[in-house]
């Protein structure tokens, strides 16, 4: 079931001037409201890439044209982008319905009351439709094409190298994840090694003072009359050694593996640090890619455009 009330919107463009060319013209006035037309929402807006499903368009033909005939358009604006409504839709499928039918922008233009009528040349001494005066306006026009070709290219260029700068930014956020992959895997060891030797070191030093102990406890023990009991100087030995136990001082290997372990940490702290610094300059680059592409979409729609209202009038 359509959306779109077909005698409302013939009844708002009854006096628009393409919408009244179209109507008159029976080669193509039944081409006023297809299936996509009635199946728009009249409280919806579209954006550009929603509006070229409806009129089957390309993206950058949709912009191309809004930018032609942005006065008859008249598109809503957010910020950078276009919002279109039902009848911003409606206009561009007008004006697509005359260009298909050999129709030019300017000759559009002139129908609006926006262009004023062209006086008419030799036909063999035109381009793209409009009247060339004299050398000097061919000149002129040869020079504004070289400095397009020109800027197409540098654009090209600058496309290029921003791709080749992300990739080589993304093949570094590789090498250093697998660098980081491997240094946590070397710090696991080390720590598992510290921690073994550790384990040694106090089941050595537990073990050496066992063998003091029982060796001391063999010896008589002092009384005083030969009755009373001296405090045994093992009794000593026993807390010192036991203090001993608790706090083990760090030997040479303990300080090395400790070490080689804050090292890789600190390797492993810059990397990841370089991995974020990475993807926000990857980021920046997307950024301008994406202001790249619509400038190269705009060189591609104007030629191709060009080419074919060239096309229609040879």
């Amino acid at each position: 079931m359509a959306n779109i009330d077909v005698s409302l919107l013939e009844d708002k463009f009854k006096e628009d001037p393409l919408f009244i060319e179209i109507k008159s013209r029976a080669d193509i006035d039944d081409e006023l409201f297809p299936e996509s037309i009635k199946n728009m929402y009249p409280d919806r807006e579209y954006s550009t890439k929603e509006a070229r499903g409806i009129l089957n368009k390309p993206d950058s033909t949709v912009r191309y044209y809004i930018n032609e005939l942005k006065d008859y358009i008249q598109p809503l604006r957010n910020g950078r982008n276009f919002r279109l409504t039902v009848t911003h839709i409606f206009r561009l499928h007008l004006v697509f319905i005359l260009i298909a039918a050999g129709k030019t922008v300017h000759d559009l233009r002139v129908n609006l009351g926006l262009d004023i009528q062209r006086v008419e040349g030799d036909q063999n001494n035109r381009i793209n439709g409009n009247p060339i005066k004299n050398q000097k306006q061919l000149i002129a026009l040869m020079q504004e094409l070289s400095r397009q070709n020109q800027l197409l290219m540098n654009q090209s260029i600058e496309y290029r190298q921003l791709i080749h700068n992300s990739n080589l930014k993304r093949d570094s956020i590789i090498k250093h994840t697998i660098e980081i992959q491997k240094k946590m895997i070397e710090k696991e060891k080390l720590q598992n090694e510290l921690s073994e030797y550790r384990q040694q070191k106090r089941r050595d030093l537990i073990d050496q003072n066992l063998i003091k102990l029982l060796t001391k406890s063999k010896q008589p023990q002092k009384k005083i009359f030969g009755i009373f009991p001296v405090k045994n100087d093992n009794d000593g030995d026993i807390d010192n050694e036991k203090m001993l136990i608790n706090n083990l001082e760090k030997d040479d290997k303990e300080k090395s593996l400790e070490s080689n372990i804050k090292t890789l940490e600190d390797d492993i702290e810059k990397s990841n640090k370089d991995i974020i610094a990475l993807e926000e300059s990857i980021s920046a680059l997307n950024r301008q890619l994406e202001s790249k592409d619509q400038i190269l979409e705009s060189f591609i729609s104007y030629k191709e455009i060009a080419s074919t209202t060239d096309g229609t009038n040879k």
